[in-house]
């Protein structure tokens, strides 16, 4: 994005702007480069006023609504259905991570530099960098090294001393511009400030940029000290638990800098605010004995749609649909047990980036606990033994059903996925995350 702001002020980028704009740099209004209406927000003010460094550096409003986009979304299907989203904030108000507005700014780049945005950069970047989106940067130590070293040196390609990055865009997104952590996690950092991709801090003293990355089953750490010119990749293919990928490489910048060995995981606090939903995962499939409903779990049974989120259709096990038993036996597989002997409780496909299907165990009267969980019914990899990755496993998340005239109506995400300011009032449908209506 840096780039193509200052290929549009030098004069290099030629691509017509929509009547009525000059200039694109980062105070851009967001709505400006839509002129034909895919960019929206429920919020109208946020709509109007959010330009480029506002979502960028995550105080669009929005909260992280991580279930709302699947593998198979373009990136202007993600920006449509911004507006459906609910806000937890107002612009500028506060930070929050929001993966979206990354999505966003990609297709922004890929409709103003007139090619796809996994293509920009091959053959024009000096160091042939692999621009993707986040997640997708297909890359090896050898390509990382190079770019650390260009990082270190303020975007100038030390080999070469020919400019990748210009200056202008380096210092805009290394500097923070909001306040991700307003006070320190441990005695050894400091509260963490948060450009535009990158967070800033003080590490025992020393001036850190970095930032986490993760993909279910897959992690990644990118750390440098500009004052010191030492930098650090950290790549990993677990979920790993147990914070290695933060332990290992502070580690590491330690003992070159001789400084003194802090706790292992003391970054982990503060890195969790920028990797996938936190930090929900599983290799086992936990059911608990179902508490008797008043209303008979074939009544919930159906579909269930939201404009922001998708469908989905909820199956028992006593479903008989084609769509109901591969669910069920999608399920029975990772089990080791027939379709028939599944625990009683609600089951769905839900494509979503981070889980596959959904789960839902009723807890008492209306109310629900939610699971979303992707399974492996083939295994990965070598190893075929059927096994489930819950990405919620320890979250309290809870789905509350209404009925109208003796009907289920919808279900609504009452908590647990994200963190909204104030606790919402009014009617179920409106006190919920996300409702989903009945159909």
């Amino acid at each position: 994005m840096g780039i193509l702001v200052e290929d549009f002020a030098s004069g290099k980028n030629t691509t017509a702007l929509p009547h009525g704009i000059q200039t694109f740099t980062w105070d851009t209004k967001i709505r400006e480069l839509f002129p034909d209406g895919e960019w929206e927000l429920a919020d109208a003010w946020a709509s109007q006023k959010a330009n480029l460094r506002d979502v960028l550096t995550h105080v669009s409003g929005l909260p992280r609504h991580d279930f709302s986009y699947s593998f198979q979304d373009t990136s202007l299907d993600v920006v449509k259905r911004l507006r459906y989203l609910k806000p937890a904030f107002e612009l500028r108000e506060q930070w929050y991570y929001n993966n979206q507005m990354y999505v966003l700014g990609a297709h922004i780049i890929s409709k103003y530099a007139g090619v796809p945005f996994s293509s920009c950069g091959r053959g024009t970047t000096q160091l042939k960098l692999v621009v993707a989106g986040p997640g997708g940067v297909v890359s090896s130590t050898v390509d990382m090294t190079k770019w650390l070293a260009m990082l270190l040196h303020k975007g100038v390609d030390p080999r070469t001393n020919l400019t990748v990055i210009p200056k202008a865009a380096y210092e805009e997104s290394t500097t923070a511009h909001s306040v991700s952590l307003g006070k320190p996690s441990s005695p050894i950092t400091s509260l963490i400030g948060y450009g535009m991709g990158w967070m800033r801090l003080s590490y025992q003293g020393r001036d850190m940029v970095m930032h986490t990355g993760s993909l279910p089953g897959f992690q990644t750490l990118v750390a440098f000290m500009p004052s010191d010119k030492l930098g650090i990749v950290g790549v990993e293919n677990t979920d790993d638990p147990s914070g290695t990928l933060s332990a290992v490489p502070l580690r590491i910048l330690e003992d070159l800098l001789g400084l003194p060995h802090s706790i292992p995981g003391i970054l982990a606090q503060s890195s969790k605010f920028t990797t996938y939903p936190p930090p929900l995962r599983s290799t086992s499939l936990a059911f608990e004995d179902p508490i008797p409903a008043t209303v008979a779990l074939e009544e919930f049974t159906g579909t269930y749609v939201n404009a922001g989120y998708g469908n989905f259709t909820l199956c028992t096990p006593a479903s008989v649909s084609a769509y109901c038993r591969q669910v069920l036996n999608d399920y029975a597989a990772v089990r080791n047990v027939s379709a028939s002997d599944l625990p009683s409780a609600l089951y769905a496909a839900w494509p979503r980036l981070w889980s596959s299907k959904l789960r839902l165990h009723h807890s008492s009267n209306m109310t629900f606990k939610l699971a979303l969980e992707s399974l492996f019914v083939d295994g990965y990899g070598r190893d075929r033994t059927p096994f489930v990755y819950s990405i919620t496993e320890g979250a309290d998340i809870e789905v509350e059903c209404a009925l109208h005239d003796g009907r289920v109506a919808g279900c609504g995400i009452m908590h647990g996925l994200d963190e909204f300011k104030t606790p919402p009032e009014g009617t179920m449908e409106e006190r919920a995350d996300v409702w989903f209506t009945k159909v």
